[in-house]
């Protein structure tokens, strides 16, 4: 019994000493978090947890360890713990505060959204006044490394206004005033800095404090103010004396103090002497800012302070790219090509090479232009310009002719690219490379894709309307124009250039519609203020020009002429000409021939292809005035100057005329000859044979005008006026006593043209030359299909009459008794019929 007494009493002894074990490596842990002795309160924490994992303190551990873990700056490692504390122990009482140290740790590793999501969290969790002020001040510095400087003021202001006692709030004053002065509120900054005072400002963000209060009276143009504190910074940390050098460098640059520049210049070489990097870092923000300044001398001063370092493949890219645009402002090209091809052989730089692309490119040296595009996207194809440089590349073939490497480059392009950076470049330019191939109708295809991707891209809608035209696509240009207006309602008011061109092309192609009024309306809209104000006035003379065409075609001719005049009051060389011609049109359309006349008059002295057109006109003015005389000269000079125009024969045809009715009926014979033996094919060439013979016929010269009919015939034997031929011929070689020719030329008539108006009239009178020989049957059998085929023509000749006559001729009566007895017939017959 003893035994089993002692050995329960050794059990609970043993059980004592391990729990007091337990709890005295967590209170060291404790003491040693507490102490600030991070590294073995680590130790310890883990310890404890390997030890005790399912202990009662196990959650606060793992929360102590990941504390320690932050407060010894490893944040990633911090992060973790405070992942798996969360998923280990759902319910730990802790959950709320690890959201401030992984928001905390986020922002230090530089993941400053996740950062910001976190502290958010925290805040609309937790009250605590103690580490609220943290929360704001970290949420805020996330803000300002994203740039998102609204939101970080409103954190920095209810932390500097609501906890101005908490140890983040001198922190959070500093970066409150950096965030004024970077949103432009630099008299809030001037305001909040003289509220506060520098007392309450730690030591360690005086130089800051000071830097912004001068930066922002510096950007309110209070320079004096600003130089005294930009002095007393001279000697303040790095990151502040840089500054202020730079600003009270500038100030002596714009004073043309080169005295004091030198003095500033040997101050920080010899402050920074043992810091080069800092000194480089001053150079290069001095360079920068005398080339913004436009100081190339100085910029390059600095920047070749750098560029002349041992070691180039250390500097920063900026050195050779500004230098290099120095180069090129001077039009030192080939220096601006030797410095940046000597920093790539030691040192890749992309913004570089795309530079050197670029020049290349800009001096359209196509060939390397391409070979450095195609480094560029070999060497960095992840590169956020890459794209860019695909563009350009295709661009440079573009630009170079080679079409088809720059479809090919295009399609590919397109089918990789993530993103929509630089597609819809690619895009416009498929288009452009189509309409350089020839492809009008594959440019307008493109062009039309494109625009229905971005239809805002107006430049790109007055590409594809010209495209259009240059097609002759009118009625798609209308529809397009249509289209347009209605997508921008105000263009007027918002691109006049867009407003007035597509008008303008709408207008042309309404007037190739035959739309004259809509293509008056649109045109109307090209005034010359306009034009002028779109730097459009080239077209305006034109817009004045298819308006009156619109008007004429309308049939206003007092307002074609209004604009046609207006039109050569803005001449333009190709259209002065049209416009005379147009404007004598109008006149004598309005029967003022005398006016028209003059216009044609002029247009007919010029060496222009209207001048014979005009001269035509000018002559048939003259005509409708009674001016034969001047006519036919006008005439006569016109076939004379301009023997192969298209107006010549025309002019010859008129002349004829004119003779003619004058009773010169030699000269008109001879001028009909000639305008066959000139211009056989002629439309002309056949009515004046025909002319000829009518000319003849009316003065009764039967002779000459059977031979005429007969010319016709012989030189156009399929002519549509050879019907007409064969009957006048007949005519005449009646009028001569010729019966059986006539009958000949007759019958040909009949048996050939069917269908020509004297077949009718060649019947009746071959039915009489007939009966004069006595073929009483012959006649008869004539004048019976005269009757069958013009029932018309046959009644009116009566001749149903001549028919009955014909039949007693056959019996053998007289043709007197005939003509009796026919009629006796008659009125028996009419008898009957009461």
């Amino acid at each position: 019994m003893k035994k089993i007494s002692f050995v329960i009493i050794l059990l609970f002894t043993s059980f004592w000493l391990y729990s007091l074990s337990k709890e005295r490596l967590f209170t060291e842990a404790e003491n040693l978090y507490y102490s600030g002795n991070y590294l073995f309160a680590l130790e310890a924490y883990t310890d404890f947890l390997a030890a005790q994992p399912l202990s009662d303190q196990a959650a606060e551990a793992q929360y102590r360890q990941g504390l320690c873990l932050f407060y010894l700056k490893r944040y990633t490692e911090a992060l973790d713990i405070f992942s798996g504390l969360n998923k280990r122990y759902p319910s730990n009482p802790f959950s709320g505060y690890v959201l401030l140290w992984s928001g905390i740790s986020l922002y230090n590793l530089g993941n400053f959204p996740e950062s910001i999501a976190e502290l958010s969290q925290f805040l609309n969790q937790i009250s605590d006044p103690e580490l609220i002020p943290q929360a704001l001040l970290y949420r805020s510095l996330s803000g300002v490394a994203l740039n998102d400087f609204p939101e970080a003021v409103a954190g920095l202001e209810s932390l500097v206004e609501e906890y101005p006692d908490s140890s983040a709030s001198g922190h959070g004053i500093i970066v409150l005033l950096y965030s004024y002065l970077k949103t432009g509120r630099y008299d809030d900054l001037l305001l909040l800095a003289q509220e506060i005072g520098a007392g309450e400002v730690p030591e360690k963000w005086q130089d800051h404090y000071q830097l912004y209060i001068a930066e922002a009276l510096w950007e309110k143009a209070e320079l004096l103010k600003a130089k005294e504190i930009y002095k007393r910074l001279l000697d303040a940390p790095a990151e502040v004396a840089t500054v202020a050098f730079r600003r009270l460098f500038i100030t002596a640059q714009r004073e043309h103090d080169l005295s004091q520049m030198e003095k500033l210049i040997r101050s920080a070489e010899e402050r920074f002497s043992h810091e080069k990097k800092v000194l480089m870092d001053l150079w290069l923000r001095a360079g920068i800012e005398s080339y913004k300044r436009d100081n190339l001398a100085l910029a390059e001063y600095f920047l070749l302070k750098i560029w002349g370092l041992p070691d180039r493949g250390k500097i920063s890219e900026a050195v050779p790219l500004y230098l290099a645009e120095i180069y090129v402002k001077r039009e030192e090209i080939e220096e601006a090509f030797t410095l940046l091809q000597s920093y790539l052989k030691v040192q890749d730089s992309a913004a570089a090479l795309m530079r050197l692309a670029d020049l290349y490119l800009a001096l359209e040296n196509y060939e390397q232009a391409v070979e450095y595009y195609q480094r560029f996207m070999e060497e960095y194809p992840r590169n956020e310009r890459y794209n860019e440089a695909g563009y350009l590349l295709c661009y440079s073939y573009y630009r170079q002719d080679a079409l088809d490497n720059a479809s090919v480059l295009t399609v590919k392009l397109l089918g990789n690219m993530t993103g929509d950076s630089y597609r819809k470049e690619l895009l416009r330019l498929t288009a452009a490379i189509a309409r350089k191939k020839g492809e009008a109708f594959e440019a307008a295809a493109r062009l039309k894709e494109y625009i229905t991707l971005y239809p805002q891209d107006i430049s790109a809608r007055i590409d594809y309307l010209k495209i259009l035209f240059t097609l002759g696509s009118y009625r798609e240009i209308i529809d397009e124009s249509a289209r347009f207006f209605n997508d921008f309602p105000l263009i007027s008011e918002q691109d006049l250039y867009a407003f007035i061109i597509i008008k303008y092309l709408n207008g042309l192609a309404q007037v190739s519609e035959k739309k004259y009024y809509e293509a008056e309306q649109s045109l109307a809209q090209v005034t010359e203020q306009r034009a002028a104000a779109a730097e459009l006035s080239l077209i305006y003379p034109y817009s004045l020009f298819y308006r009156g065409w619109a008007f004429f075609r309308l049939g206003q001719y007092e307002k074609a002429e209004e604009q046609l005049l207006l039109m050569l009051n803005n001449p333009v060389n190709e259209l002065v000409n049209r416009s005379l011609y147009l404007l004598g049109w109008c006149l004598f359309s309005r029967g003022e021939f005398a006016d028209a006349s003059l216009y044609f008059a002029q247009l007919a002295k010029t060496n222009t292809e209207y001048a014979p057109r005009a001269s035509y006109l000018q002559g048939k003015s003259a005509l409708k005035l009674g001016q034969k005389a001047e006519a036919a000269r006008i005439f006569k000079n016109l076939m004379t100057v301009s023997p192969t125009s298209a107006y010549a024969d025309d002019a010859l045809f008129e002349y004829a005329g004119i003779e003619a009715s004058s009773g010169k009926l030699a000269e008109a014979s001879s001028a009909y000859r000639e305008l066959v033996r000139r211009y056989p094919e002629s439309p002309l060439a056949a009515e004046a044979l025909y002319k000829r013979g009518e000319m003849y016929l009316e003065k009764e010269m039967y002779e000459e005008a059977k031979d005429a009919f007969y010319d016709y015939r012989k030189v156009f034997p399929d002519g549509e006026l050879a019907d007409g031929a064969l009957y006048w011929g007949g005519e005449a070689s009646l009028k001569l006593g010729e019966n059986f020719g006539a009958v000949l030329y007759w019958e040909k008539l009949i048996e050939a043209y069917r269908e020509s108006p004297f077949r009718a009239a060649a019947l009746k009178e071959s039915v009489e030359v007939y009966a004069g020989r006595g073929d009483y049957k012959y006649a008869l059998d004539l004048l019976k299909r005269l009757i069958e085929e013009y029932p018309a023509e046959a009644s009116a000749a009566q001749a149903e009459q001549r028919a009955e006559e014909l039949k007693y001729l056959l019996q053998g009566l007289t043709d007197r008794e005939a003509a009796l007895s026919a009629l006796i017939g008659r009125e028996a017959v009419s008898y009957t019929h009461l």
